[in-house]
């Protein structure tokens, strides 16, 4: 599958496609604890999918319909939000390091990307990170280089 991310518009009122729900992966119990406050207050209500060994090759949106509630196993911690405002992802993306948690690779269900297999997804987010950390450390060297001439 060939990666189509583009960056959120401007239009802080358009919703997300999709029901209003998180798909969370790769966080022990205590921290969704923890995840499930911060949501609640930030959010308010909205469905909790968790992901497991048992659906982590599942596309997206059946992650979503799913009523099954899966225990959480270790995986790359991603947070995949659905049909919330791009308001409040700005939000919660911006003012999750307030709940001291590792980051997680987050991403806004798409159109496009709800017919992903979650581990398909996880894997070009996590590549997109890894290009955007190179990038910037090659800007990094660079204005240094500058800087010293």
């Amino acid at each position: 599958m060939e990666a189509t991310f583009k960056s959120v518009s401007d239009n802080d009122h358009a919703k997300f496609f999709g029901d209003r729900a998180l798909i969370i992966s790769g966080y022990q119990q205590d921290e969704i604890n923890i995840i499930k406050q911060y949501t609640n207050k930030v959010l308010g209500n909205v469905k909790l999918c968790f992901i497991s060994e048992k659906n982590y090759q599942n596309k997206i949106e059946e992650i979503i319909q799913s009523e099954e509630q899966q225990e959480n196993f270790e995986y790359q911690k991603a947070i995949i939000l659905g049909g919330i405002k791009q308001k409040e992802l700005h939000y919660f993306i911006s003012n999750f390091k307030y709940t001291k948690l590792a980051r997680p690779l987050f991403a806004a269900m798409t159109e496009h990307n709800a017919k992903w297999n979650f581990s398909d997804l996880v894997e070009e987010l996590a590549k997109e990170r890894e290009e955007i950390s190179r990038q910037l450390q090659e800007r990094r060297k660079q204005n240094l280089s500058e800087s010293a001439t």
